[in-house]
């Protein structure tokens, strides 16, 4: 494990993905931690302009290494500005880079074929991202899932056209995560609230009325740090009974985030609008995209269409 200890040198607490740093005090990064804290441009910021420091077992490192050091996996940063002293000069990409994957850019108006039948995993087989209004509908909802098989998928930007929209037609985008599965006959070790929240029983194994019937999906709570569950790559799923856990686990679908809120429709777009974003999100395994377009008045004949720009480590399918 490499060490990675940031300081912050500033009179005022520093925080960064979700980790806060007091004044004049250090944070030794955790096994993994890297891969988060190398996307917080609030430190990037702050390294590149002194108010924080970087170590690593040799020493403290200047901005430029700094800042390589924590990308890691031979990573480095060439360039400096000549004119502007040590700041850092950077290539700003949404592209995402981890050791041992490639990714690339694809555009797609449909996910992937998820059913579970004879052309499940097929790249684009899912329901097409199409919308045609008839009098009397008042919503349309059409979702895009992401099959693991074919590796990481990073959703990065969003297109849409329409035609024929009436005043009060909108269009939302959400991230959502499917609900998990639970079984009532083996390792019974959790518990279910009248929510739905999924919880490790405080009496040990053995002592819950639940156990997963699959893979668990993790509802992320780092806003709140409300959670019933830690995950870390290195320690897996564990179970936090302080309830100050980054994670929830829920028995019915939940809305993550919401890329797009009510975006009004209005006439006629003949050209795709690109919903544009400075990052990219990644879709876990259990994850989907849903776009809903709505029209109130139900009395139109909207016609709209969407398309996803994404990163995924695989873009065609071949059985």
């Amino acid at each position: 494990m490499r060490t990675i200890l940031i300081k912050n040198l500033t009179g005022d607490p520093k925080t960064y993905v979700g980790q806060t740093i007091a004044a004049s005090e250090e944070y030794t990064l955790q096994d993994g931690e890297d891969v988060l804290f190398r996307k917080d441009s609030n430190l990037f910021v702050d390294v590149s302009s002194g108010d924080a420091q970087v170590s690593n077992s040799a020493g403290i490192l200047d901005p430029i290494s700094a800042w390589s050091w924590i990308l890691g996996d031979n990573i480095t940063i060439a360039q400096k500005s000549d004119s502007q002293g040590e700041k850092i000069a950077a290539h700003v990409s949404s592209k995402p880079i981890f050791p041992g994957k490639s990714f690339y850019a694809t555009w797609t108006g449909a996910g992937d074929n998820c059913t579970g039948d004879a052309n499940d995993g097929e790249i684009g087989g899912g329901e097409l991202l199409v919308f045609k209004f008839e009098n009397g509908d008042t919503e349309m909802s059409k979702k895009a899932r992401f099959h693991p098989m074919h590796g990481d998928f990073y959703i990065h930007d969003g297109y849409i056209k329409w035609s024929g929209a009436c005043i009060g037609s909108t269009i939302t985008v959400t991230i959502n995560a499917d609900a998990t599965v639970l079984q009532q006959s083996t390792n019974l070790d959790l518990v279910v609230d009248n929510d739905g929240w999924v919880s490790y029983s405080t009496g040990g194994p053995g002592t819950g009325t639940h156990g997963f019937a699959a893979n668990p999906v993790l509802v992320p709570r780092s806003y709140s740090w409300d959670g019933d569950w830690n995950y870390s790559t290195a320690a897996g799923l564990t179970p936090n009974f302080a309830g100050t856990g980054g994670f929830k686990i829920s028995t019915s679908g939940k809305i993550i985030h919401t890329f797009v809120q009510k975006m009004p429709l209005i006439g006629n777009a003949d050209n795709y609008m690109k919903l544009c974003s400075e990052e990219s999100t990644l879709m876990p395994s259990g994850f989907f995209i849903d776009v809903i377009v709505s029209c109130p008045l139900g009395d139109n004949t909207l016609e709209a269409a969407a398309i996803i720009y994404a990163y995924r480590q695989k873009t065609t399918h071949t059985p």
